[in-house]
């Protein structure tokens, strides 16, 4: 499998603030490297989770929304080493993307539904409580204009808790403040420390073609 199908967007331990990390990864990449190890357009998965320790396990729901359609992505991992043993559980598109959305609530509460019924086929009922989903939405939700864009974000975080909330704290627990619209240059962060979660678990995860990539993209 490529490291693009395990880490998708937005993926972070516990305690991780990959923005300071990524500058320091890209500061010494292009001091002291020749080659970096890879490129793309990968985007790292946010995972902010308040597990309770007496579980082993943790799982993490992450829906990313991009400008032709939402990607719902399911990850566990072990708590007291998520980079090392984080797994895919799977993942779903549907389409199209969010802001086709502005003045369809009906259509954006099924799309949401097909999301939600997928994780929930994926992670064990009893984890739903513990298990953070945080909802990032990208360049379509970006086009918009930003009177737009606000109103259709607050109608998905709504509409998300309302569906949540519904199951009486029987449910995910929706990250409403760090889910939203994200801008280019976090996303292109993310980008960077995608590349350095893949690396802690390979030091060489990538073709060495990709790798010429990433040194174009810094230089230019």
């Amino acid at each position: 499998a490529s490291a693009k199908s395990v880490f998708s967007p937005f993926f972070e331990p516990p305690a991780f603030d990959p923005f300071p990390e990524a500058a320091s990864f890209l500061s010494s990449s292009l001091s002291s490297s020749p080659s970096p190890p890879i490129s793309g357009t990968l985007l790292l998965l946010t995972l902010f989770m308040a597990v309770s320790f007496e579980y082993k396990y943790a799982y993490s729901v992450v829906v990313d929304c991009g400008s032709t359609g939402s990607r719902v992505y399911l990850y566990k991992y072990m708590i007291h080493d998520p980079y090392g043993s984080l797994q895919s559980l799977g993942r779903v598109r549907v389409r199209p993307g969010l802001s086709t959305f502005t003045n369809d609530s009906i259509g954006l509460s099924d799309q949401l539904d097909h999301l939600l019924s997928f994780a929930h086929g994926k992670i064990p009922r009893v984890y739903w409580p513990q298990t953070k989903l945080t909802l990032r939405a990208t360049a379509g939700m970006r086009k918009l204009g930003i009177n737009e864009s606000s109103a259709l974000m607050s109608l998905v975080k709504s509409t998300l808790e309302n569906k949540l909330m519904s199951k009486l704290n029987d449910d995910f627990q929706f990250d409403h403040d760090r889910s939203g619209i994200i801008t280019g240059e976090k996303e292109a962060l993310y980008d960077i420390s995608a590349v350095m979660v893949a690396m802690k678990r390979d030091p060489n995860p990538f073709p060495r073609e990709a790798k010429h990539v990433i040194d174009n993209s810094i230089v230019n």
